[in-house]
């Protein structure tokens, strides 16, 4: 790769290496190890603040270096059960809902006697209300589709919103 990024370290004790960067995102990280966070306008070096260490670059501009991390978008959403609870296992988008309780499965039985299994419902587990917990299901398995389906609709919402 023809666009590595270098970046020159030296302290006050003597210690002068350089090393090389694939990414933005290795860089950055050397470079907060080094000397903290940095103000994204500035010259073309950086000093830590207890004026230790002293960095300076290229193949970068210091706002790539010390900008906000650009979020990487992962467009996968998977979900699994733990009994009848339902949790994203990765959610996409710009949202982070990693292992987060949205639903719930639950058998119901039926209105009139309820002594009969009437089959299943799904319920949330917030304030949101994604699901109509009238909405019966015959199998357990089109309730958990139902509710994968409910939290990607809501993860798209959020998606556009943010756009």
């Amino acid at each position: 790769m023809n666009n590595l990024i270098k970046i020159c370290f030296s302290s006050i004790d003597g210690i002068n290496k350089t090393h090389t960067f694939r990414t933005v995102k290795g860089a950055r990280k050397f470079a907060f190890d080094r000397v903290g966070q940095q103000d994204v306008e500035g010259s073309y070096y950086a000093v830590s603040d207890d004026g230790v260490a002293r960095i300076t670059w290229s193949g970068i501009t210091r706002a790539e270096l010390f900008g906000t991390p650009a979020v990487e978008l992962n467009k996968a959403t998977t979900f699994y059960a733990k009994g009848d609870n339902l949790f994203c296992r990765e959610a996409g988008y710009t949202h982070n809902h990693e292992g987060q309780l949205f639903g719930r499965v639950v058998p119901v039985m039926d209105n009139i006697t309820g002594d009969h299994f009437a089959g299943w419902v799904v319920r949330s587990t917030d304030a949101r209300q994604l699901f109509c917990s009238d909405q019966v299901f015959q199998s357990r398995e089109r309730a958990l589709e139902h509710a994968k389906a409910c939290m990607l609709d809501y993860l798209d919402y959020l998606a556009s919103d943010q756009s």
